[in-house]
């Protein structure tokens, strides 16, 4: 996975609900 993609995962799990960790929000 490219490390833009990570990291917008990483930002998408953290915006998102914590217990739920999955595709980003839009």
């Amino acid at each position: 996975i490219n490390i833009i993609l990570s990291s917008f995962f990483l930002m998408a799990n953290g915006l998102g609900d914590s217990d739920h960790i999955s595709l980003p929000r839009l």
